[in-house]
């Protein structure tokens, strides 16, 4: 990559939809922090949405989850589009997670991670 890239956006949320006709994104419930009953958790919808500046394709692009500084799990490589600004967005699906902490969603660009969303999960104080 030899743009120069800028990460603008950066969101955790429950789920991510666009629109066909007007292509237009729509985040359901952004967070950054999630209190859930017990660990390890009942799964939960788990989206992400980058927005870019400075990339051109052809590249491709995926997205980690991380927890504990290894990947819990990861997409498959998807492909970029020849434009200069770019609204990457993935759903990653039910996810359970295994106990509290950090968890960060990174986004990889030719396998090179370039940005992350991160976000805490917590035990529901009763």
């Amino acid at each position: 990559m030899t743009e120069a890239l800028r990460v603008t956006t950066a969101l955790v949320c429950d789920q991510v939809l666009r629109d066909a006709m007007t292509r237009k994104w729509t985040l359901i419930g952004v967070f950054d922090r999630v209190a859930v009953e017990r660990f390890p958790s009942p799964p939960t919808g788990l989206g992400v949405y980058f927005r870019l500046e400075g990339l051109a394709g052809p590249h491709s692009w995926q997205i980690a989850l991380v927890f504990g500084g290894a990947s819990v799990m990861t997409s498959s490589p998807m492909q970029i589009e020849p434009e200069g600004t770019q609204q990457l967005a993935g759903y990653l699906g039910l996810q359970t997670f295994p106990g509290p902490g950090r968890y960060a969603v990174d986004l990889l660009i030719d396998g090179k991670k370039v940005a992350s969303a991160g976000f805490v999960v917590e035990q529901r104080r009763k």
